[in-house]
């Protein structure tokens, strides 16, 4: 269980930290100013909704950012279409299975819920540390563990769509399996 611990400074304003155990080791997390014991107590509460454990996304000292992003950084798909492009003295129908290939499994496919909005299904994607929600892979973020658990995926059958476990993909889903 998380707590709030006021802490006076010695320009006699009043610092917040939230206090916590996670793992047997205490983490804090300090806050100060006009807003400091009204962030306290929502970090308190977020803290606590997480199992005693650091928000997803949460960066000690900066809170909520987005995450930094490096200059040469692409989309997996997208270099790997650069790559496909790059071998000479092969057939244009050669290039294009590549492609395809790459379309295939790296990006999985789009299935469109009940609700309207549209999910991919399999393809490789980086889960950030934390298990926090997957995010597109790119050249800079995906790991060895991104790739282990899309090779692991490859291997199982794909899941059970509404309307009697029957896919809406023209092969039925099968190429969900494939590697």
């Amino acid at each position: 269980m998380a707590s709030i611990v006021p802490r006076p400074r010695k320009s006699g304003e009043t610092a917040f930290q939230v206090k916590w155990r996670q793992d047997a080791s205490w983490q804090t997390e300090n806050f100060g100013g006009d807003e400091g014991e009204t962030q306290t107590a929502q970090l308190r509460a977020l803290i606590e909704a997480h199992g005693n454990r650091w928000p997803h996304g949460w960066v000690k000292g900066r809170g909520f950012v987005e995450p930094d992003t490096h200059p040469d950084d692409v989309d997996l798909v997208a270099w790997a279409h650069r790559y496909a492009d790059g071998p000479t003295g092969i057939e244009e129908r050669t290039r294009a299975d590549y492609k395809r290939d790459i379309d295939r499994h790296f990006t999985g496919v789009a299935y469109r819920q009940e609700g309207g909005s549209e999910v991919r299904l399999g393809g490789l994607v980086h889960t950030p540390a934390g298990a926090a929600p997957a995010v597109p892979a790119t050249v800079c973020n995906v790991t060895a563990d991104d790739i282990r658990a899309w090779v692991s995926a490859q291997g199982r059958p794909p899941p059970a769509t509404a309307g009697g476990g029957r896919s809406s993909c023209p092969d039925g889903g099968q190429h969900l399996g494939q590697v």
